[in-house]
């Protein structure tokens, strides 16, 4: 169902890039989800997710990106790809992805509208023993999620990124990335609002 209220599904896939072409890498996900249910019509969700790429020859847009309510790492309260756009070789550059999300939902009309607050948290590293749990960014919040038939899920987030994040790179910055601190003069927290379709 898409507003699960009880249970937990857990999932791996594998996918590889080599067979001819330019480009040659593995890729590995595994993401687990569990739902439990609490009093008063309350539900606690937990999402856990964990992206590995290495191979010989990868190019720039196969690494993994993360913030907004980007697919391969959701970390609202922050721009979407706002991690892991780095060049090869810095410590952020998205071959690694860690992301977790809690949240907790309410029924406002079972099945078709749910009100819920969050907190996700995440980043992306490019060595994976550099994995750092105290390098995760956090991003907290309130959001609605919408059943429409015929259209899918549709989501409302306000969310407030808590930690400073590399601005976005273009081909003109790519090996020379700046803070969001560093090029604004904007200090944490920052406020995001985020719009999605899809589960």
């Amino acid at each position: 169902p898409d507003f699960p209220t009880k249970g937990s599904a857990v999932e791996y896939s594998p996918s590889f890039s080599g067979l001819g072409g330019t480009y040659n890498y593995m890729k590995h996900r595994f993401e687990a989800q569990t739902y439990l249910p609490l009093p008063g019509k309350f539900v606690l969700s937990q999402t856990f997710k964990f992206s590995h790429l290495r191979g010989t020859t990868i190019g720039r847009y196969d690494h993994y990106l993360a913030g907004g309510v980007n697919y391969e790492g959701i970390i609202r309260g922050y721009p979407d790809r706002a991690f892991g756009d780095l060049s090869p070789g810095n410590p952020h550059a998205g071959y690694n992805l860690l992301v977790s999300a809690t949240e907790i939902r309410y029924p406002i009309i079972d099945r078709r509208l749910y009100a819920g607050i969050f907190a996700d948290f995440g980043n992306t590293w490019y060595n994976l023993n550099s994995i750092d749990m105290q390098e995760m960014k956090t991003g907290i919040g309130l959001g609605v999620k919408l059943m429409v038939p015929m259209l899918g899920l549709l989501g409302l987030d306000i969310a407030w990124g808590l930690n400073d994040y590399p601005e976005p790179t273009s081909p003109s910055n790519f090996g020379n990335p700046t803070s969001h601190a560093e090029t604004s003069g904007q200090k944490p927290p920052y406020f995001e609002f985020h719009f999605r379709i899809g589960r």
